[in-house]
């Protein structure tokens, strides 16, 4: 499970509706490497062990086991629950499991079990139907009763989605031709002469036949054209998450993956990292990138609570191999990959990389034991 389905993280957030069918879909029960907790328990004056077990989940599938918090939840009610309390009266407030997550294990099953009991409450019962309901809501959106109801405004969501299809279609071709989006402006309108590539391609789509981003581009009541830089920069970052998630799924189905960085500083004399990752899928190699990392960035991010730091005198600070090695690990987690799948590190020759001791390569291999150094002269 990933950082960002990890249920603890999300405890107590507003969750978008995107997360929560992703959190519904995956599987509540736990990988094959996955070692089981327990919590110690006092009876006759003995120390008993009370473990975890994959029955648990298996039996109960709205039982969810949060990583980073080392506590389980029901994903059913984090999700759906609509008040803190509950009971005949309902001013009982609610504790296991909902607003405190469970850890501890003993007197799990059985008709009094606390898995037993909380999934015969009609709170949870309640939040069951919530989640069964909005899935189909989701899926077929034309179904909802205010959608059916308002056919103008189903009609209006149809006409928003066709005019950003072109707009989207022009940026990605630009990417797939390494063509730079802006130009010597970042403004201006598209009647006007054109200062960056996307509006020249969305001159040469609408004189190609284009009558729907025609329309849209020409009609005075549309308050929202999609072609200004912040907009720019949001349907980019959009598209970088669905290119992302797609080379995550294909890793997964091909298991193992070995990774490349490399560290250099670019014009902007910004010190960036660069992660791709390489896989066999379906009997073809691929290399995939996956993105940049702000090397200092992160690095304030990791200081940023630090007392005593004086900001106008403070120096860029020195990047350590430890420090590029800590930063892959946290990308690869963020990932969702799995660090024993990791069979392969490359990297150039340097010592920073390269150190027994302090290099990037040492502190990966210690959550990558599987992974194998390869040191080559010029990263693709």
């Amino acid at each position: 499970v990933s950082e960002e389905l990890d249920i603890g993280n999300l405890f107590g957030l507003k969750i978008d509706d995107h997360t929560k069918v992703a959190l519904l879909k995956q599987s509540n029960v736990p990988d094959e490497h996955f070692i089981y907790p327990f919590s110690i328990h006092n009876k006759n004056g003995k120390q008993l062990k009370r473990y975890l077990r994959k029955n648990h989940f298996e039996q109960f599938t709205w039982l969810e086991y949060s990583k980073s918090k080392n506590r389980l939840f029901c994903k059913y009610c984090i999700l759906f629950l609509t008040s803190e309390h509950g009971g005949r009266r309902g001013t009982e407030k609610l504790k296991r499991l909902v607003t405190e997550p469970l850890n501890q294990f003993a007197k799990l099953l059985g008709k009094n079990g606390l898995l037993e009991t909380h999934q015969n409450n009609d709170y949870h019962k309640k939040c069951v139907q919530f989640s069964f309901d909005f899935q189909k809501t989701f899926s077929n959106p034309n179904k909802v009763v205010i959608n059916i109801i308002d056919t103008e405004r189903m009609k209006q969501i149809k006409e928003n989605r066709e005019r950003l299809v072109p707009i989207i279609k022009s940026i990605i071709f630009l990417g797939h031709q390494n063509i730079a989006l802006r130009g010597h402006k970042d403004n201006g309108i598209l009647s006007s002469e054109p200062h960056s590539s996307e509006t020249i391609i969305l001159k040469f789509r609408i004189l190609s036949g284009d009558k729907t981003l025609e329309s849209h581009l020409k009609d005075n009541n549309s308050k929202a054209t999609y072609i200004s830089p912040t907009i720019q920069n949001e349907l980019i970052e959009c598209i970088r998450k669905e290119i992302v998630f797609k080379i995550i799924k294909d890793i997964e189905q091909a298991k193992y993956y070995s990774i490349i960085f490399d560290e250099t500083t670019d014009v902007s004399t910004i010190s960036q990292m660069s992660l791709s990752i390489r896989y066999i899928y379906f009997g073809k190699v691929f290399g995939r990138f996956v993105t940049f990392i702000n090397c200092h960035s992160s690095m304030d991010n990791d200081n940023e609570d630090s007392d005593g730091v004086d900001s106008n005198n403070q120096i860029e600070p020195k990047l350590t191999g430890e420090f590029l090695g800590d930063i892959v690990i946290q990308m690869i987690s963020k990932l969702g990959l799995k660090f024993d799948n990791c069979v392969g590190i490359a990297t150039d020759d340097c010592a920073v990389m390269v150190s027994t001791i302090v290099g990037a390569v040492q502190r990966i291999h210690q959550s990558t034991k599987n992974a194998n150094h390869c040191p080559c002269n010029e990263l693709q």
